[in-house]
């Protein structure tokens, strides 16, 4: 099935998510003796994925001090350190509505882990976190829509706040005072008057390809907010397109179609000029597939039901997003060809433990974003990052 459109800068992708233990952000955050401040890095991009990912036990940048209190005498605590919560990720789901993983932070002022927000279908979804004032770990929000009204009385986030693929406007987060860091990757923002109670960021800023906004524009708002000492990296050059491959090529589809199962409108494709999501995918549906090249928009995978792709064994080159989200299993068999990507994007692991199954990938031609965590372990990922050629910058945020 072919759909229309539904492509935006943000793709479908990954940065899916999937309940992992994690270590809030920050002191006060994390309790039981977790370790302070939690590991982070943006590395430089280029020859061999560049650039090094910062080590766990408070390596990373220092956190702000303060905050770590209990909610004020009227609030509510909800939660647990080390906690996440993640709500929305399959950007095909057609329930809507309020999601039922949050309805138990109903009435909390504080919460005490972290929050994965992933391409919410609108405001209703987080209707319970309306008296939400504190959040003790990260705050993740993945292709958000433009209204996130219910989080208005969120005033504190004592780890990070992370938005990737936002729109141009974004409504919800005026009463946002302090975070420990704000990292932006690909958001349609031009200012940060979405952000305008902001006065604080504790221990990093980090922004990548946010095309709209300007060096100036960053710069002064750095400086205004970001505390001395802080892990500032701001960089937003978009790499050009290569040029077309495979002009001889059995072309299909057209620039911003999604195709989603049953994948028989792409059989004897050697290329696909849009993307290709794959969900919840059960053995035998991928081999209309099997001739597939390129694709030229993102791959997504999305919570696979069976570790068998080798209907992609020719699949050679992604030109977006490969994106993964909430593997389920070690890996996955059938993506041996896979040798070029645009942009490599993992959220939330899910049962991922290494990237054995990955052999010929070695180019990532723009970025790579990796949020990870258990059972996926800092040593797996480091080594499959330190083997690819990264053409732009790499970050990896932590939860361990």
């Amino acid at each position: 099935m072919l759909r229309r459109g539904l492509s935006g800068a943000a793709g479908l992708l990954l940065l899916g998510a999937a309940a992992c233990g994690t270590t809030p952000d920050g002191p006060g955050g994390a309790t039981g003796g977790a370790s302070t401040g939690a590991s982070s890095a943006v590395a430089g991009g280029g020859g061999g994925g560049g650039g090094a990912t910062a080590g766990s036990g408070g390596s990373g940048a220092a956190e702000p001090s303060g905050g770590g209190q209990a909610g004020s005498a009227e609030g509510r605590d909800c939660g647990t350190a080390g906690e996440v919560i993640a709500v929305g990720a399959n950007v095909l789901d057609e329930a809507t509505g309020p999601a039922p993983e949050l309805e138990r932070l109903r009435g909390c002022t504080r919460f005490l882990g972290t929050l994965h927000l992933l391409a919410l279908d609108g405001p209703e979804t987080i209707d319970a976190l309306m008296d939400l004032r504190e959040i003790a770990g990260s705050l993740l929000l993945y292709s958000p829509p433009e209204d996130l009204g219910p989080l208005s009385n969120l005033t504190r986030i004592e780890g990070r706040l992370l938005v990737v693929g936002a729109p141009e406007a974004l409504r919800g987060l005026e009463s946002l005072q302090v975070v420990s860091g704000l990292w932006l990757y690909q958001s349609g923002f031009a200012d940060f008057s979405w952000l305008p109670a902001l006065a604080e960021i504790g221990a990093s800023m980090i922004a990548r390809r946010n095309a709209q906004l300007t060096a100036e524009a960053l710069e002064s708002f750095a400086t205004s907010r970001v505390r001395s000492g802080a892990l500032v990296s701001l960089t937003n050059a978009v790499p050009k397109e290569p040029p077309d491959p495979d002009a001889e090529a059995m072309v299909c589809g057209q620039p911003g179609d999604l195709a989603i199962e049953p994948y028989t409108g792409l059989a004897g494709c050697t290329r696909f000029r849009g993307s290709i999501h794959l969900s919840d995918v059960t053995p035998g549906v991928l081999e209309p597939l099997s001739s597939l090249i390129h694709i030229d928009g993102s791959l997504t995978l999305f919570r696979n039901h069976t570790d068998d792709f080798t209907a992609l064994r020719n699949l050679r080159r992604v030109g977006a997003n490969f994106q993964m989200h909430l593997l389920e299993g070690p890996g996955l068999e059938g993506f041996g060809a896979l040798a070029e990507v645009g942009e490599l994007r993992l959220v939330s692991s899910g049962q991922l433990t290494s990237f054995d199954w990955l052999p010929a990938l070695t180019s990532v031609r723009e970025s790579a974003l990796a949020v990870r965590g258990a059972p996926l372990s800092m040593e797996a990922l480091e080594s499959f990052l330190s083997r690819l050629d990264i053409g732009g910058e790499t970050a990896v945020m932590i939860l361990d």
